[in-house]
């Protein structure tokens, strides 16, 4: 079974949209060893993440893809070994990057506020708060070691926050314009002819496209960065309504029907997205300098235990929309 990355983006936890994927160069280069002890999984510097504690992440990430996939996910054995396999990855990829990011944290001096600390204790609470027995029972933490997981989240999306703070956050609407559009595409100069021709007589577009186009006459989304500087020069000038003249690019002829020269709150939303990726951008090159000095290991004796067996019915999956809650200040 083939577990497509884009749906990690539909139901990881805000901390691991938010924060983790950011961190796009570099890995973690690890050491497997069993030196560690009996209970430690991982290691990064003097940080460690216990077999328990990996075993509520995965826990927790196994049911977000059950409760947004269905159950027939892991129903049968080969799929449901492929599943567990990819699963474990990710948990074991993204604690190494949360460690990483503690580790950093600490260098740098920054700490949680007390405010925080609290935040993350009340966060601990309540999770734990809502366990059944026999999840509690299978994950064997307690209230306390649950709230300083959540400490090392929160210091981790501190330090996100902190390093990204700085990017400029303007935005113009010609960077982040978004237009609404039709298109014509056809691979040859005569054809090409043939549409401006009836386009210049009146034609219907969405007509002409239909017969004509090698791609759907559907309207879409046509983002700034998206295009190049000669569509983007073509277009800029146009209003609502108007049908761009014929474009050459990539070997294809192109005709665009401007449908909204620049949509508003679609613009908006780029405008966030695209200091988003700038904020990304900033932290990378800290992170990625940071891991290059990281002295990190893991123990492949437990890694290979961290499974959970067939009969567990925990289904405990609110562990990130709790963290999301108590620090909704690093969603912003």
């Amino acid at each position: 079974m083939k577990f497509k990355r884009v749906t990690v983006l539909v139901i990881l936890s805000f901390l691991l949209i938010m924060l983790m994927a950011g961190c796009k160069g570099k890995k973690v280069e690890v050491a497997w060893e069993t030196k560690l002890n009996d209970t430690t999984l991982l290691k990064i510097d003097k940080e460690t993440v216990s077999i328990n504690e990996a075993r509520l992440i995965l826990l927790n990430y196994r049911n977000l893809y059950v409760n947004a996939l269905g159950r027939e996910i892991i129903g049968e054995a080969e799929s449901d070994r492929d599943f567990e396999e990819y699963i474990r990855k990710i948990v074991l990829s993204e604690l190494a990057k949360m460690k990483t990011m503690v580790v950093l944290a600490k260098e740098r001096g920054i700490e949680l506020t007390d405010e925080e600390i609290t935040a993350a204790d009340k966060a601990a609470d309540v999770y734990y708060g809502g366990l059944s027995d026999e999840e509690r029972d299978y994950i064997d933490l307690s209230k306390s070691e649950i709230a300083a997981i959540y400490k090392d989240y929160a210091l981790a999306a501190k330090l996100y926050a902190t390093l990204s703070g700085g990017v400029n956050a303007e935005v113009s609407d010609d960077d982040a314009r978004v237009m609404i559009v039709q298109q014509i595409v056809v691979a040859t100069k005569l054809l090409a002819d043939k549409v401006s021709d009836k386009l210049a007589n009146g034609a219907d577009f969405t007509e002409v496209a239909n017969v004509h186009s090698e791609v759907s006459s559907r309207e879409f989304r046509l983002y700034r960065q998206d295009m190049s500087d000669v569509v983007y020069a073509a277009l800029s000038t146009l209003n609502d309504g108007a049908i761009s003249s014929c474009i050459k690019e990539n070997d294809k002829f192109i005709f665009y029907h401007v449908i909204s020269k620049i949509d508003r709150e679609l613009t908006e939303e780029n405008k966030l997205a695209i200091v988003r990726e700038r904020a990304k951008a900033a932290f990378d090159d800290v992170y990625e300098d940071a891991v290059s000095n990281m002295n990190s290991t893991y123990n492949e004796t437990l890694f290979n235990e961290l499974l959970i067996e067939a009969d567990v019915t925990c289904e405990t999956s609110d562990f990130f929309s709790v963290f999301k809650k108590y620090f909704a200040k690093y969603a912003e």
